[in-house]
């Protein structure tokens, strides 16, 4: 299958390839190797009636480092080493006329398995836990404890570690063996959802929040296995990928951060820092909303306990996942929730009046009864207490916290959506239905969720808040009985409506449409 070249140019053309060194880029599923290859082909020249060298030898970058350390690999390996020598063949060996038909490969002799299987002993090495779980699976599948292998998975997941293939393979087999063929399929479609080369990472959440196995699902190389919280210096990617937060924290970082995170090798969408600023605190994304007169959009907010209407929502101006989101009932609740240091002052203050009478009368050589002095010390602490908030009731909350109107409704709506500048490039909406009208998440947790549409005129609505944004964020929000949305927060974030709740192939297609649309 000789090529005959009869144009000189051409001909010209290609011996300079010959001659020189040739890139070959394969692609399989996504993933990129780079093969440098000395190439000699067979040729006819008609006119010339040259002829170059037959059956040429590739060979791969990676072959010809192992080529430069023969120290290590000749401990393993010598006579493999040897005899690789001697004939020249090498795993690419690829003995063929000019873009002729590769033969089959002959199989791995016993030699080149003992080598990978030690190369897995050293990755296992890296991290003790990893063999001890290794070493539970091989007694459960022995034992054919079908539910000992899954809880070998569910613990490594727990640990932070990535379970491979082959643990899912003992565990499937496991339960083939023992009639539980629900529970083998419902493994074999999580190894099915990685996809190829599940260890590749082409996007990165920051820092971890233990979303690793449900966002490994979704098929794109999503992993959450980076624990950098900011604040430190910038970790160095170990290959080009998206850098997402999934912490208000961290996205306020990333816009912060965003050459430093490039130099490292980071890609990041973000904007500039003033607008993660506004969108994360709730006390200022109100302020934003009476900018862009949309204030009527979001809950009735309160500055003073006293001029609040009770039951109201409690809840910090920053912070994530409902923490120390409250139903309040009162003023006095209130405060207290807000002030619990100060509280504890006055009442410290009014005990210690009582002690030092009680000192005094003691010194005098009276005898105070124990269980009078004990009420009169409660007394004294409520009535100062009571007194503080009386005062304190009618001053301004402050930066750190927000009073909001309690909107009563059953269902909830999370939209997340992916933004170039403002402009709404995708979005996914999840509806939550829970048992009650009033409830604070994750008290009261959602019984049901649903993947749902949304109307274009919230859409319209969502787009005026995020004038300056890029990146993924998340709107949450209910709708009044009038059908109006009532916006509680925006997180400038992955939320985990993405993660647990929207379909596996829309969380595909928004990330896909990231990686398109934003590099």
């Amino acid at each position: 299958n000789a090529v005959q070249i009869s144009c000189r140019c051409c001909l010209a053309v290609l011996l300079e390839v010959v001659q020189s060194t040739v890139l070959l880029v394969v692609s399989m599923g996504g993933t990129f190797a780079v093969l440098r290859l000395p190439v000699a082909i067979t040729l006819h020249d008609s006119s010339g009636g040259l002829q170059l060298p037959s059956h040429p030898r590739l060979r791969s970058t990676a072959l010809a480092k192992r080529r430069e350390t023969p120290q290590m690999m000749g401990q393993l390996r010598p006579q493999l080493m040897q005899r690789r020598r001697q004939s020249g063949r090498t795993r690419l060996a690829c003995w063929t006329e000019v873009f002729g038909p590769c033969p089959p490969e002959a199989p791995p002799t016993a030699d080149e398995l003992y080598a990978a299987e030690f190369a897995k002993d050293m990755q296992r090495d890296v991290d003790p836990r990893v063999q001890h779980f290794r070493d539970r699976a091989r007694k459960c599948s022995e034992e054919e404890d079908c539910w000992g292998m899954v809880s070998v998975i569910d613990d490594m997941w727990k640990a932070k570690l990535d379970p491979d293939s082959w643990l899912y393979t003992l565990a499937i087999e496991a339960c083939l063996k023992g009639n539980e063929t629900d529970l083998a399929r419902e493994l074999q479609e999580e190894v099915n959802a990685w996809g190829a080369f599940p260890s590749l990472v082409r996007f990165q959440l920051a820092p971890i929040v233990d979303w690793q196995r449900p966002m490994k699902r979704v098929g794109c190389h999503i992993h959450n296995t980076l624990d950098w919280k900011g604040r430190t210096s910038v970790p160095e990617a170990n290959t080009p990928c998206w850098l997402l937060p999934s912490q208000d924290e961290m996205a306020q970082e990333i816009a912060e951060r965003t050459l430093e995170l490039q130099r490292a090798g980071w890609m990041v969408v973000s904007c500039a820092p003033g607008v993660i600023r506004t969108l994360r605190s709730k006390a200022l994304l109100h302020e934003f909303a009476e900018t862009l007169g949309l204030v009527s959009l979001m809950p009735v907010r309160y500055t003073q306990p006293a001029s609040a209407g009770y039951p109201c929502v409690l809840k910090p101006a920053r912070g994530t996942w409902g923490k120390n989101t409250n139903i309040v009932y009162s003023s006095d609740e209130l405060l207290r929730a807000v002030r619990p240091g100060k509280i504890y002052e006055v009442e410290r203050q009014a005990e210690q009046q009582v002690e030092y009478r009680v000192q005094y009368l003691e010194q005098a050589g009276q005898e105070p009864d124990p269980e009078e002095t004990w009420a009169e010390r409660m007394e004294a602490a409520e009535t100062a207490v009571r007194n503080w908030i009386e005062e304190a009731e009618w001053e301004d909350i402050g930066d750190d916290w927000v009073i909001q109107e309690l909107v009563p409704g059953r269902y909830e709506y999370s939209t997340s959506l992916l933004v170039d500048n403002g402009l709404i490039l995708d979005y996914a909406c999840s509806r939550y239905e829970f048992s009650s009208e009033t409830y604070v998440w994750p008290a009261l947790d959602y019984s049901r969720s649903e993947y749902v549409s949304v109307p274009h005129s919230h859409l319209e609505v969502m787009s005026a808040f995020l004038v300056g944004f890029t990146g993924i964020c998340n709107f949450n929000y209910k709708l009044r009985s009038n059908g109006q949305m009532c916006i509680f927060e925006v997180n400038p974030r992955v939320g985990g409506d993405l993660v647990f709740d929207v379909p596996k192939p829309r969380v595909r297609a928004m990330f896909e449409k990231l990686d398109a649309m934003l590099r």
